[in-house]
């Protein structure tokens, strides 16, 4: 990881983006990295668009202010390959993460991404649902995350995440969220 790795995560209000980037930042903080996650609500309209962001190093993180340029961005819903400000403050090289039934190839033209994108597509609501009884996309969609960009092994993730969602919920919610690990592993797709 250079200085510093960005991920900004998109949805909306009740989809768990702002859990899953604290998720992210107490699996990886118990990892021994530096981490750092914060929110950013907008209102439009009618419905609550939601960003949160990581900020994540192997060094002491002395930058607290926005993302600049975010690395990898994590649509959870594909609602959003409509809005074109998804590619804003992103690098040319972002990696796409989206909660999709769509392939890879239908979301790089949608986004008029080029080669130098990376794009993984998942449905993430649909294995949430199937698995803890909601269509919540945010762990499969951090498997992914942590998985292309080798942030952790996913042994190490399964006992990280096992033992944060135990202490935190319960042991059922943590069991179940495990097995969308394994799904989310299998069913990735990616371009």
């Amino acid at each position: 990881m250079g200085k510093y790795l960005e991920i900004r995560w998109q949805g909306q209000a009740g989809q768990g983006v702002m859990t899953a980037a604290e998720l992210l930042a107490d699996v990886l903080a118990q990892e021994g990295k530096y981490v750092q996650a914060f929110p950013e609500f907008i209102t439009q309209k009618q419905a609550a668009s939601i960003q949160a962001f990581n900020r994540l190093s192997d060094f002491p993180i002395k930058r607290h202010a926005g993302l600049i340029c975010a690395d990898v961005v994590v649509l959870m819903d594909a609602r959003l390959l409509l809005d074109a400000g998804v590619k804003n403050n992103t690098a040319e090289n972002a990696s796409y993460v989206v909660n999709t039934s769509y392939t890879p190839d239908y979301v790089k033209e949608k986004l008029n991404l080029s080669e130098a994108n990376t794009i993984y597509t998942l449905d993430a609501d649909a294995i949430a649902n199937e698995e803890i009884g909601r269509p919540l996309p945010n762990i499969p969609l951090m498997t992914v995350v942590l998985d292309a960009a080798h942030l952790l092994t996913m042994e190490n993730f399964r006992e990280l995440l096992k033992k944060t969602l135990s202490h935190k919920y319960n042991p059922d919610l943590a069991a179940a969220n495990i097995r969308t690990v394994e799904r989310a592993l299998s069913e990735v797709k990616r371009l």
